[in-house]
């Protein structure tokens, strides 16, 4: 187990009892910006659930045990910034689309679109699990984007200050990591 698994691990512990976790890696940590325009939705597997690719954002993974023995356990903060159509968000892993798991945040319904309010930000937190899963590589992806096939335009890891005012003019940050942890 190396130096950064092994202090998550016991910090883990420390908190939460007793969890042995096998092993710890950051699959996405970026603070580029990625911009797109009117880019097509892409249909995640045959769920109602379509994504611009650019939003899209992950990394792979490696389980070391059995579906019987651990399962994957994700978490990050994903940050947009929308002009049209991202209503909606999935964490998946790819190949296994049929178990992705909606985090339904609509950033124009929180954002107040109705009321007048700019609806553009989303603040995605992502705490989720996966099980059933064999040992192997996996990569696991996560994106905001809509219900049905329509255009989306935005960026993602953009500057807050640039449309938002009061903020911070450094850009924004998305990181998911992911963990493997034994059932106890």
């Amino acid at each position: 187990m190396g130096t950064k698994t092994r202090s998550i691990a016991n910090h883990l512990n420390n908190s939460l009892g007793e969890l042995a976790v096998i092993s710890y890696k950051l699959i996405y940590n970026s603070n580029t910006a990625v911009s797109f325009s009117s880019q097509a939705g892409t249909q995640l597997g045959s769920l109602d659930f379509y994504y611009p690719v650019s939003a899209r954002v992950g990394g792979s993974f490696t389980k070391q045990y059995d579906a019987s023995t651990s399962y994957i356990v994700t978490g990050g903060h994903y940050y947009a910034h929308a002009t049209s159509n991202l209503h909606s968000h999935w964490l998946w892993i790819d190949g296994d689309e049929a178990n992705a798991i909606h985090l339904a945040d609509d950033i124009y319904a929180l954002s107040g679109e109705d009321g007048g309010s700019p609806r553009q930000k989303s603040k995605v937190t992502i705490q989720s699990s996966f099980t059933g899963k064999a040992a192997g590589t996996y990569t696991i992806y996560t994106s905001s984007g809509t219900g049905d096939t329509r255009a989306h335009t935005g960026s993602i890891n953009p500057t807050p200050g640039s449309t938002d005012g009061d903020t911070s003019s450094e850009p924004a940050r998305t990181m998911i990591w992911a963990m493997e942890v034994l059932y106890t």
